[in-house]
């Protein structure tokens, strides 16, 4: 997204056209990676051009990220227009009303306790963390020394390995990070689904 601001007539035919459905990750495509989730720098450009995009009748527009809504809501104030899905899908706003895919009762105690542990482990490696995302985990590897991804990498995918006797959890293992979340037939897709 960054890169279409050097690209104006490209936005403006964006913003004229009649009709529009459009979809944008946060991470990588409305902001640049950043060394660590917190480190984001977010232009305020971003929101006017979506809220511009989002105006006419006949428009879908909306972010889909791993990001939990919490988090993307803490950097981007959206009209109700806009259309949210965090969690990798498993949560999503519509006109303002939340939505989550069912969870099965243990799962938010045990994800509690796993992020714990994983909060610790990663404690004890410098440039790692755990992040609680509400309905996921993530351990995030990017400013861990390369040397010592791998080891850490097999230690925190034994944790949840052990926690998971139950098999309520799955797991995205990342280049930079590992990522918790439901065992459910649930993905970024369906989330989609729901906006139109």
């Amino acid at each position: 997204m960054n890169q279409l601001f050097s690209h104006p007539d490209f936005i403006e035919a964006l913003v004229a056209s009649p009709k529009l459905a459009a979809f944008f990750d946060f991470d990588g495509t409305l902001v640049p990676i950043a060394d660590a989730p917190d480190h984001i720098v977010v232009s305020p450009k971003i929101p006017s051009l979506l809220t511009r995009l989002s105006r006419k009748k006949g428009r879908t527009v909306g972010i889909v990220s791993g990001r939990s809504i919490a988090d993307l809501t803490s950097y981007l104030h959206l009209p109700n227009s806009i259309r949210v899905a965090g969690n990798h899908g498993l949560e999503w706003v519509i006109d303002g009303t939340y939505h989550t895919v069912p969870l099965p009762g243990t799962y938010i105690p045990s994800l509690r306790a796993l992020y714990d542990r994983l909060t610790s482990l990663a404690g004890g490696v410098a440039g790692a963390s755990a992040e609680w995302k509400e309905l996921t985990v993530s351990c995030h590897l990017r400013q861990v020394a390369p040397d010592a991804i791998d080891a850490l990498r097999t230690r925190i995918l034994q944790e949840i390995r052990s926690s998971n006797a139950d098999g309520i959890f799955s797991v995205i293992d990342g280049l930079r990070d590992v990522d918790v979340r439901p065992a459910v037939s649930w993905t970024k897709a369906d989330a989609l689904r729901q906006f139109f």
